[in-house]
């Protein structure tokens, strides 16, 4: 049995919607060549008791208008994607609008993270005074210069700053979906170190791949909410 049930709320929801009876879902099917389901075999697809075959739940797709796999996913089976035919018509359209949801909320933690300047911090290499810390330049139109100084240290300081605000309100989302994917945007040799010693350490390198994650330009992490999600 079925205990969370997905395809048989999913089944009931779109009977109901296409205004059959149990009964005439069954009579539907057996239009197609199926042989006979009558009520009471519907109503255990609903109640969960009971999950149909493969062939039978596409028919079922095709009878309630449903997009291709939704059901098929609901109840378990393997969807076989079309490499022909765009991926966006093959999947159900609300996994596709939670994804794009979750990749939104992904890049917005990449911008808290990059605000207060940090977006636009460059690395101009070291100061002419060879025995000072490498420093960077960070946007300022109000200096004659346009920029000012900053330093790794500043940097840490800053980033750890925009993080603390951000994990008033998503602090399970920060580390366990957004860290993750931030982590396959770092160069290979970060990928192993730790995030708040890559903070300490490597600030300006995880800068650059929170300017990637914000623009939404790669998201090939594996977090818990999207991992086996088809690339579209």
């Amino acid at each position: 049995m079925n205990t969370e049930n997905i395809f048989g709320r999913k089944l009931k929801q779109l009977r109901v919607a296409n205004t059959l009876t149990q009964g005439g879902l069954g009579n539907e099917l057996g239009a197609k060549g199926n042989k006979c389901f009558n009520k009471s075999t519907i109503a255990r697809w609903e109640n969960g008791s009971r999950i149909p075959d493969p062939e039978t739940v596409k028919d079922l797709e095709e009878i309630l208008g449903a997009s291709r796999g939704m059901l098929l996913r609901a109840a378990g089976h393997l969807v076989e994607i079309n490499p022909e035919q765009p991926a966006s018509t093959q999947i159900d359209p609300a996994i596709v609008k939670h994804r794009e949801d979750h990749f939104a909320d992904l890049a917005n933690i990449a911008k808290g993270l990059l605000t207060n300047g940090l977006s636009n911090v460059s690395l101009p290499g070291w100061t002419t005074n060879r025995s000072s810390h490498v420093k960077y330049l960070i946007l300022n139109l109000n200096s004659d210069s346009g920029y000012d100084e900053i330093t790794k240290e500043q940097l840490e300081s800053q980033l750890n700053n925009n993080m603390a605000a951000i994990l008033k309100d998503k602090d399970w989302f920060f580390r366990y979906c957004f860290t993750p994917h931030l982590k396959s945007e770092l160069p290979e040799e970060l990928k192993a170190e730790s995030f708040f010693k890559i903070i300490e350490e490597q600030p300006y390198q995880l800068i650059e791949s929170l300017r990637i994650l914000a623009e939404r330009k790669t998201f090939s992490g594996t977090c818990p909410v999207c991992e086996g999600w088809s690339r579209l």
